[in-house]
């Protein structure tokens, strides 16, 4: 993985960490519960910042393992943060 490649996941855990609706899920439900809103939210985000890494993207649009790799490597960090936040 490249620096720009984690500068991308990085962008992308930020704005999932920031989503009401997501802060809201994580608040009131396990982990596992969380991973499935957060894989249906992951695709729109990704989406949403496209023009920022395109080979990323286009990989990841293209490869289902990729995709659940990342959503549950991604989930993680955000519902981990999350719960920090919830806290607080």
């Amino acid at each position: 993985m490249t620096e720009a490649d984690q500068l991308f996941f990085d962008q992308i855990a930020e704005a999932a960490a920031q989503d009401d609706a997501l802060r809201d899920v994580a608040k009131a439900n396990p982990l596992e519960k969380f991973q499935l809103v957060f894989q249906q939210a992951l695709e729109s985000l990704f989406i949403e910042r496209m023009e920022l890494n395109e080979e990323l993207f286009s990989e990841f649009m293209g490869n289902q393992e990729m995709q659940n790799l990342i959503a549950k490597t991604l989930g993680s960090q955000v519902y981990t943060r999350l719960q920090r936040h919830n806290d607080r």
